[in-house]
């Protein structure tokens, strides 16, 4: 059964917290299923668990910005999608399948983006 989560004021903070402890070894995972460097995993951390710009994560990193558009422009290629957006939505694809209860019965949903293929475990 699909969990939908609802994020009100009162938990947006707490929730911000959970997902910061949470998606650590995630990231790491995901970032190394699609083979992406360190300083790749971390930009997409900072982008992805704080909201992070391209300039504050070029701040936080002390790299330019160009560098930033950089680093994400490979991610995308190597992952074979075309946008930021695409990239976050893979991402939380893959975060709430590593957090679903593995079935016996389990079955793969796949999708197909920028001529790469992508598998996903469904429950």
């Amino acid at each position: 059964m699909d969990t939908l989560i609802f994020v009100t004021r009162k938990n947006k903070e707490n929730m911000k917290d959970i997902l910061i402890t949470d998606l650590g070894p995630f990231i790491q995972d995901f970032s190394t299923h699609y083979r992406l460097t360190p300083r790749e995993s971390e930009i997409l951390a900072l982008m992805a668990t704080h909201g992070y710009t391209n300039q504050e994560v070029a701040e936080r990193c002390v790299i330019t910005e160009k560098t930033v558009k950089i680093h994400i422009s490979n991610m995308m290629k190597k992952i074979g999608i075309g946008s930021i957006r695409k990239l976050f939505s893979l991402l939380f694809c893959h975060y709430a399948d590593s957090r679903a209860p593995k079935s016996k019965a389990s079955k793969k949903t796949s999708f197909k983006t920028g001529g790469v293929e992508h598998e996903i475990d469904s429950h």
